[in-house]
């Protein structure tokens, strides 16, 4: 493949699979998830405490009537194509078998999670993402099952949007991206480092359209009842996944930023100078 084609390959890769990230709207969606399982009234609001990152971006969507035309895009795209898919998927897939699917995705995207929690300095997350990595290629069979969290060896996500705010940069404005959905414009940027991070990227077209409309198609399926009860109950579903977004952006940085700090100071106590 020439440099130019390549080029455009992981641009688009980028912006339609961002690494783990398929689906954002859909993940974005777990933040409103505080009724029961299988609740389809009211959606109630994150109950994330409010961190000064999330407050910025919250104001910060001055192309808002640019995202609200994307986001009907979305809106449209989802409702045609991805979640009839997705219904088709869960009817002819056993639960098992969907078990194993969203083993298999979370393994392949490893290496992501592994070289950014080296760039953040994590010196715990990167060990056990490594650990993770090989017991379940290997005893987990390529990633069918999970055997290192029945070892008890767990870890957290981490992408390239995460990495720099760790290392200070700012969210930017809030961002509706086609297909992709929710972001802001680290988090833009941050999906071009993952996609040069994932290896399915280096496949041919084939493999990488394929994991990235499994991954789509799985965050859509383990969110279903969920993103469903927003879009029919919300009375602005736009702005409610924007804040479930923002939100967990914001956590997510808050929450990575305490393991690495706690990481290091096992470390420093373990091992005084």
């Amino acid at each position: 493949m020439r440099f130019g084609e390549w080029n455009k390959h992981v641009i688009l890769w980028a912006l339609l699979a961002g690494g783990a990230a398929a689906c954002p709207a859909a993940q974005a969606a777990t933040q409103l998830n505080t009724a029961p399982a299988g609740n389809s009234g009211s959606v109630n609001a994150p109950r994330i405490p409010r961190t000064p990152d999330a407050d910025s971006a919250s104001e910060a969507d001055p192309l808002e009537p640019l995202n609200r035309g994307i986001y009907q895009f979305n809106y449209v795209f989802d409702g045609v194509l991805l979640k009839p898919m997705t219904l088709i998927y869960q009817g002819v897939v056993p639960e098992q078998g969907q078990v194993m699917v969203s083993h298999f995705l979370e393994n392949i995207y490893t290496p992501v999670v592994f070289v950014n929690s080296v760039l953040q300095g994590d010196p715990k997350n990167t060990f056990r993402t490594l650990c993770r990595f090989v017991i379940n290629t290997t005893l987990g069979i390529g990633g069918l099952f999970d055997v290192a969290s029945d070892m008890g060896i767990r870890n957290r996500p981490a992408d390239f949007g995460e990495t720099l705010a760790f290392w200070g940069a700012g969210p930017g404005p809030y961002i509706e991206l086609p297909i992709a959905g929710p972001s802001d414009l680290r988090d833009a940027f941050g999906r071009l480092g993952d996609a040069f991070m994932t290896p399915t990227n280096y496949a041919k077209n084939a493999v990488w359209i394929s994991v990235w409309a499994a991954t789509a198609i799985d965050e859509r399926s383990k969110n279903m009842e969920l993103l469903d009860g927003i879009y029919s109950s919300s009375l602005d579903p736009y702005a409610t996944l924007r804040s479930a977004y923002i939100q967990k952006r914001a956590s997510d940085i808050r929450r990575g930023k305490i393991a690495r700090d706690k990481a290091w100071t096992f470390c420093t106590e373990r091992h005084p100078q």
